[in-house]
């Protein structure tokens, strides 16, 4: 039985579908398509349980780049909004597309320096 309410074959495989994991409004509230930084403030994940978010898959298939990829984001990011204010279209709305990863669709960012 999957979560006390499907019944299952012993053995079988299961599928989570990570973007709709990410998406779960019994997690993230009502607007959980919403961008809100603040839901990963450490008080925020000591909160949920321990397996709602999984941006790099899990198990066997998992990104091996994960250590990496979040290295390199934080020290790119870092020196970036160091040298630069980054902004947006006015008008711009978000929209998410699937490629590998997920992606806003028709993002740009102007720069200007600090």
């Amino acid at each position: 039985m999957l979560a006390g309410e499907h019944p299952m074959r012993r053995g079988a495989w299961t599928l989570v579908l990570t973007p709709m994991l990410h998406r779960d409004p019994s997690v993230w509230g009502e607007d959980a398509e919403r961008f809100d930084p603040d839901r990963f403030e450490a008080r925020a994940v000591r909160g949920r349980a321990p397996h709602v978010f999984k941006p790099f898959g899990t198990g066997a298939r998992a990104c091996i780049g994960r250590q990496f990829a979040l290295h390199e984001a934080t020290l790119v990011l870092g020196l970036l909004l160091r040298r630069y204010e980054l902004r947006p279209d006015a008008g711009y709305r978000l929209r998410v597309t699937e490629r590998l990863t997920l992606m806003p669709e028709g993002l740009r960012l102007w720069p200007s320096l600090r």
